[in-house]
């Protein structure tokens, strides 16, 4: 007996903030300090454009001459982020996440607009859910 697929908006967060790729890069580190996030959308015009992860901003502040005041979240975002259909299955997500080394998927509609986002904490506790 085949199991249905499970989507991925039964996972995701639905947490609608992000940034604009204008902003700089002490506001995205400090939006992401005020809501505990490690993955922050980029957007502009509403649409999905990029991802900024805490990761990326760890490896930014070794480099002194980075003013992150100054410095915009265009500078640092990743421009081509993982993006898929709330309809498109968890295990599918979570396998292609592992294989491109990824913390986060973002959840999208057909025009690029944001929905939410999976994390790998999300995966995690999809795995718990579909083993208990």
């Amino acid at each position: 007996m085949t199991q249905e697929p499970i989507p991925v908006a039964r996972f995701m967060s639905t947490s609608a903030h992000g940034i604009e790729p204008n902003e700089t890069l002490a506001v995205a580190r400090q939006r992401m300090q005020d809501h505990k996030f490690r993955h922050l959308p980029v957007r502009s015009g509403g649409r999905v454009v990029g991802m900024l992860s805490e990761r990326d901003l760890y490896v930014l502040a070794l480099f002194p001459e980075i003013d992150f005041k100054k410095a915009k979240v265009n500078f640092a975002m990743t421009p081509e982020p993982y993006k898929v259909s709330p309809e498109t299955a968890v295990a599918h997500v979570a396998t292609e996440m592992a294989a491109r080394r990824i913390g986060s998927a973002l959840v999208v509609d057909d025009e690029d607009h944001l929905l939410g986002i999976f994390t790998d904490t999300d995966a995690l506790v999809a795995l718990g859910k579909v083993l208990s």
